[in-house]
């Protein structure tokens, strides 16, 4: 793959916020402007330089944050600049339930284990209890409402998956 901004150089990954394929120029010169912000009044500067992000993206990050920082962050602001947010701090059922399914589709390749026997269930657990971490850090979506309404749907669709499961097994006894 080549870089949007330089078609001659390789890229050595993707933009965590657009996706757009950056080479070692690229990261550069975010490094060298996440640097500049590397003071005090910038502490979201650290959490930025653990990502790649393109020239583009990094300049819109440290425009809107040097904004918040001549107004107050409300709460679900403060939220986006943790590695983690608090409110996600939950059991995943979507994850517990349909482990591989859900893990492939959120970038949790970690769930695949449960393909082995034994190992299985104590996968599922695991994607339950650490599934929405998981998920978050993965980068798909940054958003926190939307977040919880996409693992919503997923918990509803592993509880449909059971019934549907359960009915089959109940019609095919009586059969």
């Amino acid at each position: 793959m080549k870089c949007v901004e330089h078609p001659h150089n390789d890229s050595i990954g993707k933009c965590s916020d657009c996706g757009k394929e950056i080479c070692s120029v690229c990261l550069t010169a975010t490094t060298d402007k996440i640097k500049a912000t590397q003071d005090p009044a910038f502490s979201w500067g650290t959490a930025l330089a653990d990502k790649l992000y393109c020239p583009s993206c990094i300049d819109k990050l440290i425009n809107k944050n040097t904004l918040a920082k001549e107004t107050p962050l409300t709460s679900s602001d403060e939220e986006l600049l943790q590695p983690f947010p608090e409110s996600l701090k939950r059991w995943n059922w979507g994850a517990f339930l349909l482990t591989w399914i859900w893990g492939v589709s959120n970038g949790v390749y970690y769930s695949l284990w449960a393909f082995l026997p034994i190992f299985n269930i104590f996968v599922a657990f695991q994607l339950g209890t650490n599934g929405n971490q998981w998920a978050w850090e993965n980068g798909k979506c940054k958003d926190i409402e939307l977040f919880k309404k996409n693992q919503r749907k997923w918990a509803y669709a592993g509880v449909a998956g059971v019934m549907v499961m359960l009915l089959i097994g109940y019609l095919g006894r009586n059969m």
